[in-house]
């Protein structure tokens, strides 16, 4: 009775799972529609794209558009098509980082950079990072396969086909004579008829599917190599060496290439070379579903995994009609027994009409998740730990053993056949939207393709960064953060990930000594201080141009004013204009304009009238303060600290925060840094970051410095030059100056807030989607471990963590053990502060206290 039996057994073996790979390939020519479609052993043409997860997290809404738009695929479907959408998790990231690392900027500082950080990653992918005093988790690449199969063109199987295909061959025989051993005519061209069909509907289904999936996922077709590279990403990472490509040889058979490890079956456990591999398999649908239902599940992983469905759409006619008959018998046996029940499965059964009725299909799906592991230990307590949160979830799993190497055969492309896994009893029967709902199809997020900064978000997947995106209208940014959230080290890190990516020329203004070592080992830093004899703040250095006298000016008013309130006469500004012009004409050669040689302008200009010699003379006498012999002399009256050849240079306003002139120090930075942007090369790419600036400015009513932040915003752009804010105070965001800023920003980092001052903090930066106040809510910090922020940005928003290589916390680290280390090293090699860091993130890669916890020094 075999040959009237619907149920076809697929072989156990290993060997032989690989019978219905691709063994062809065709239309080499990208601009073709078949470009990168296999032929299959049994007849059925197939394709596979690989595509990104969909950022459904990261829009709002977004579950709903990733949802409708597979759901329209599956439901498009000609009948009996098979599909599978498979998203895999490997922790071995070498290859993700490989042209991270290799970038090359031109800068030799950056080449330490990305090895450290590329390191740090390829670590935490194999080992993890430590997220609490006695948890790690792993980081991992995503992404998602899908597949498309056509059912076999003939149907017929078993000893009918055998039989045709035995009248086929005998007729061939007596014909040959008559042919010269060409294909009989007639039954050449019913085959082509046959084939041409089977093509122009896989056609039309292909056309279909990359139309429908066109929004939230990015289709990318591959090739034959690139899915043999699939299932060994997935299920024998450990066979490829650093850098070892999988490749083809297209003289082998294919098969013989794709198992080329051995591979065991060892009850519930299967491995493959070095790998082990479980298996759980849904055994029943939860009663109500939501959008990504087993999301968590996924999310929540922390080693490799691939979570794979399987899908067949039924023929709708008959799934109605079985239905009816069903829900009839049924119906018939309850009433016997409880009228209630009869209600109810009456109720049941309607609503599956209904739903029919407006356009939801009956699908057969299989829903499976295996667990990758190093060891035996590991995929057993994953596999346990996965088991108890399915049924947390009210899903009924199943821990395959006897058939795990079966089941674990089907989550590979194009390989899973429904009339052959029938003795496998996986196949569950539900409605298209249930089935889409239910899949954790969902994701963050992922960045841009550049590898110039990279990030980790809280999943533990790698995100590229562009800062500098050409994309962007503009590349400035805002961080917030309250005190305790990492906002220093955020700063520090963006910082260096911009030295990284090949941006050199970077200034920092700050009210903290949090970033003097740090500038000190990377580029200059400038700390002013009334008593120091060795920094100037010179704003009147420069050529003289229509812009520069603007400035000259204002900085002038400010230096008569002294901190003061009181706005100068119209007379007064005409002369001051006129002052600075005559000034900078009697500066001998060599020298530089500054306050002595405006006080001497002051003394020696022709004035018109009485009353303009009063005004002049008091401002000479106003101006002497700046001038060599005055108290602020030393810190005004010499050549700038600073030219347009300097890199990085790190202002520190610690020591004048509360001084009558902060703002005249101030503008006078301001002043200082526009001479530098404008005379240096404008294609150079440079970086401003003005950290709890605001707070100042609006505590000494520096109207004057207000304009010079909200014009850098305005203007720098033009400079290729990135401008940013620095605040752990919500409410300066809320004044004028800070709105005019936000105003001028594409990019956002927000580190963990104060609770209560979330709704302020969405109103200053102009946020209202609930999502957002979600993302921000959920933003924590681990001292020790990891701060989170939410990174938006024009192009997509994701939440991150921001995590410390060796050669970073090197570059940052404020304890004391490390920085007095860091200076006898720094003594040892003749001063080089930046060889000093290399070799203390060599020896204490996570400083000097732990390395003294573990008994290494």
């Amino acid at each position: 009775m075999a040959l009237f039996n619907n149920e076809k057994y697929a072989p156990f073996r290993g060997r032989t799972l690989a019978e219905q790979l691709p063994y062809f390939q065709f239309e080499d020519d990208e601009e073709s529609t078949y470009h990168n479609c296999h032929l299959l052993d049994d007849g059925s043409l197939g394709v596979v794209w690989k595509t990104p997860v969909p950022a459904s997290y990261s829009k709002d809404d977004g579950e709903i558009h990733t949802i409708n738009e597979f759901q329209t695929f599956i439901e498009n479907l000609p009948e009996g098509y098979h599909i599978q959408c498979a998203i895999t998790s490997r922790n071995d990231l070498r290859d993700k980082v490989e042209s991270y690392k290799g970038k090359e900027v031109g800068i030799e500082q950056a080449k330490y950079l990305r090895k450290s950080r590329a390191e740090k990653i390829v670590e935490s992918g194999v080992y993890g990072y430590a997220v609490s005093p006695q948890a790690y988790t792993k980081l991992r690449d995503t992404y998602m396969v899908i597949s498309m199969k056509t059912p076999s063109p003939i149907g017929l199987s078993g000893v009918v086909y055998h039989i045709v295909d035995g009248v086929y061959q005998i007729l061939r025989m007596i014909a040959d004579p008559f042919t010269g051993g060409k294909d009989i005519p007639l039954l050449d061209s019913v085959f082509n008829r046959v084939v041409k069909m089977h093509v122009g509907e896989f056609k039309e289904a292909l056309i279909t599917a990359e139309s429908t999936l066109s929004q939230a996922f990015k289709l990318k077709r591959i090739d034959r190599a690139e899915l043999v590279e699939h299932y060994w990403n997935a299920m024998c990472p450990s066979y490829k060496e650093f850098e070892q490509k999988v490749t083809i040889d297209e003289q082998r058979d294919l098969k013989e290439q794709v198992f080329p490890l051995p591979l065991e079956n060892d009850y519930e456990i299967v491995k493959m070379g070095d790998d082990y591999h479980g298996l759980i398999m849904m055994a029943m649908m939860p009663d109500v579903v939501y959008p990504d239902y087993l999301g968590v599940i996924r999310r929540s992983l922390p080693t490799g995994y691939t979570f794979f469905t399987n899908i067949r759409q039924g023929n709708q006619l008959m799934e109605k009609v079985k239905l009816t008959l069903l829900a009839s018998m049924r119906a018939r046996m309850a009433s016997v027994f409880n009228r209630e029940e009869v209600q109810i499965i009456n109720q049941e059964t309607s609503d599956v009409k209904m739903r029919m009725a407006q356009g939801r299909k009956i699908m057969y799906a299989q829903v499976g998740i295996i667990i990758h592991g190093k060891s035996r230990e590991e995929v057993e307590d994953r596999v346990l730990r996965v088991n108890s949160t399915f049924k947390k979830l009210s899903v009924v799993p199943d821990i395959e053993r006897g058939m795990s190497l079966q089941g674990i055969s089907y989550s590979w492309p194009m390989v899973w056949n429904d009339e052959y896994s029938k003795p496998f009893a996986r196949t569950r029967k539900m409605l298209s939207n249930d089935l889409v709902e239910l899949l954790p199809i969902h994701g963050h997020w992922g960045g841009h393709e550049n590898p110039l900064a990279v990030y980790v978000n809280r999943d533990g997947e790698v995100v590229f960064f562009d800062h500098t995106h050409h994309e962007f209208v503009n590349w400035h940014y805002a961080i917030t953060g309250t005190s305790g959230s990492g906002k220093s080290f955020a700063i520090v890190d963006l910082t260096l990930q911009l030295l990284a990516s090949g941006v050199e020329k970077q200034f920092l203004i700050t009210l903290k000594d949090d970033y003097d070592r740090f500038a000190e080992t990377l580029g200059k830093l400038i700390v002013i201080d009334l008593d120091r004899q060795d920094v100037c703040i010179n704003p009147f250095a420069g050529e003289i141009n229509k812009q520069k006298i603007q400035q000259w000016v204002e900085g002038l008013d400010l230096m008569l004013k002294k901190g003061g309130v009181r706005e100068s006469s119209s007379e007064e500004q005409r002369l001051m204009e006129q002052i600075v012009q005559y000034a900078y004409e009697i500066v001998p050669e060599g020298d530089c304009l500054r306050p002595s040689w405006i006080r001497d302008a002051y003394l020696r200009f022709p004035y018109v009238n009485a009353a303009q010699r009063t005004i002049g003379l008091k401002a000479a006498e106003e101006i002497g303060s700046f001038c060599k012999d005055g108290v602020y002399g030393s810190l005004f009256d010499q050549f700038p600290s600073i030219t347009e050849d300097d890199k990085l240079v790190v202002f520190n306003l610690q020591n004048v925060l509360s001084e009558k002139i902060a703002d005249v120090i101030v503008n006078s930075i301001f002043t200082m840094l526009d001479n530098v942007m404008y005379c240096s090369d404008r294609k150079q790419k440079k970086h401003l970051l003005v950290d709890e600036m605001i707070s100042m400015v609006s505590s000494k009513g520096g109207e004057n410095v207000a304009n010079q932040l909200k014009r850098a915003f305005r203007t720098y752009r033009s400079l290729n030059c990135m401008c940013g804010v620095s605040t752990q105070n919500e409410e300066d965001l809320t004044s004028d100056v800070g709105q005019a800023i936000i105003g001028n920003i594409s990019k956002r980092l927000i580190l963990m807030p104060k609770r209560e001052m979330i709704p302020l903090l969405m109103q200053s930066l102009g946020l209202r989607s609930e999502r957002h106040a979600q993302n921000i809510a959920s933003l924590t910090t681990k001292p020790g471990f990891y701060s989170e922020f939410y990174l938006m940005s024009p192009h997509g928003e994701v939440v991150c963590r921001l995590l410390s290589d060796k050669l970073t916390y090197a570059l940052a680290t404020t304890q004391p053990d490390d920085i007095g280390e860091l200076e006898r090293l720094a003594q040892e090699l003749n001063g080089d502060r930046w060889q000093a860091a290399v070799e203390f993130s060599k020896l204490y890669p996570n400083g000097v206290r732990a390395a003294r916890a573990a008994g290494q020094v």
